[in-house]
C-alpha cells in the first residue's frame, strides 16, 4: 500500500533562512513552479531550453544568469518535433 501524501499546516512552514533561495541567479527560484509564457514566436521554447541546459551543465543561462547547483533536468515540450529539439539543444552547447 502506498504511503499518503505529506501534509504541513501553513503556519508551521519556517521563513527562508536568508531571503530567496536562487537555481538560476536573479532568474529562477529554487524549489519553485513557473510558467514561460508570451506572444507566439518569442523564443519561450528557446529560453526553456537554454534554462534546462543552464542547470544542466552548470553553465551560465542566456551567458549570464549564474547556476551555483546544477543538477537533473526534465523538460517537456509538447509543441516542437523531436529533431528540432535535438537541433536547438546542440545550438545551445556549441
Amino acid at each position: 500500500m502506498s504511503e499518503p501524501l505529506p501534509t504541513l499546516l501553513v503556519h508551521a512552514i519556517n521563513p527562508e533562512p536568508d531571503g530567496p533561495q536562487w537555481l538560476v541567479q536573479d532568474l529562477w527560484g529554487a524549489c519553485v513552479v513557473g510558467v514561460i509564457g508570451g506572444a507566439p514566436k518569442t523564443c519561450k521554447s528557446m529560453m526553456a531550453l537554454d534554462l534546462a541546459v543552464s542547470v544542466a551543465s552548470g553553465t551560465a543561462c542566456l551567458g549570464h544568469f549564474e547556476v551555483h547547483t546544477p543538477g537533473p533536468v526534465v523538460v517537456y515540450l509538447a509543441e516542437d518535433a523531436l529533431p528540432r529539439v535535438r537541433d536547438r539543444v546542440a545550438q545551445l552547447c556549441r
